[in-house]
């Protein structure tokens, strides 16, 4: 069964999350590991050990932000995509999870307003449609 899980992680690392140069790959192979057990606090620590070699990762951004909003951890995680925001403003996934958590936090008249001007930029990624 670990082996299993292990190939499940690796495609996935390798599918879904395309790991910048100075991304290290053990971090994000534990964060989804932990992650796909149900370890939240656990790959939390993974992914952040994996956001402080590669700040600038979306992807990594997006799996935190994912797990604080289960967590309901809406500022938080509202926090780790404004710190995205100031590294890449223009990043469409960052713009829309934003807008996503904005409204999950009863802020629509903010989340209406971000979705729109992403979409005037048409900016979509598949990702979160």
């Amino acid at each position: 069964m670990k082996r299993f899980n292990l190939l499940v992680a690796l495609w996935t690392l390798t599918a879904c999350v395309p790991a910048g140069a100075g991304t290290p790959v053990a971090p994000l192979i534990q964060g989804y590991m932990a992650q796909r057990s149900g370890s939240l606090d656990e790959a939390l620590t993974a992914f952040r050990q994996a956001l402080d070699a590669d700040p600038e990762s979306v992807a990594i951004r997006v799996e935190i932000g994912r797990i604080l909003g289960s967590q309901r951890k809406y500022s938080e995680a509202l926090e780790v995509m404004d710190a995205g925001l100031r590294l890449r403003p223009d990043d469409p996934e960052l713009v829309l999870f934003k807008a996503r958590l904005l409204e999950v936090m009863g802020r629509g008249k903010e989340a209406a307003e971000l979705a729109r001007e992403a979409g005037r930029r048409g900016e979509t990624p598949m990702r979160l449609v």
